[in-house]
């Protein structure tokens, strides 16, 4: 049986979009993903309310861009998946 691992991680998204909509049209969001102190490669990350999201690479680290647009200000969670992983 595979079990799912989901993170939420919310704290900074809403003032990192924001903040990009001042400077640019889009953010870069990346990060490294990580299983007691071990990179985990091929994890999906992503933001659902924005379908946008990336595999991580072998050594867990992650990148991918989201359009500001309307999405400055807007509360969003990043969230990181991997099979045999649970909260």
């Amino acid at each position: 049986m595979s079990r799912v691992f989901t993170h939420a991680v919310r704290a900074g998204l809403a003032l990192a979009l924001s903040t990009a909509a001042a400077l640019a049209q889009s953010a870069v969001f990346s990060g490294k993903v990580t299983s007691a102190g071990q990179p985990l490669g091929g994890a999906s990350v992503g933001i659902v309310e924005l379908g946008v999201g990336a595999t991580t690479a072998v050594d867990g680290t992650y990148s991918f861009t989201v359009p500001v647009g309307g999405n400055a200000g807007r509360s969003v969670t990043l969230r990181a998946r991997a099979i045999g992983y649970s909260p």
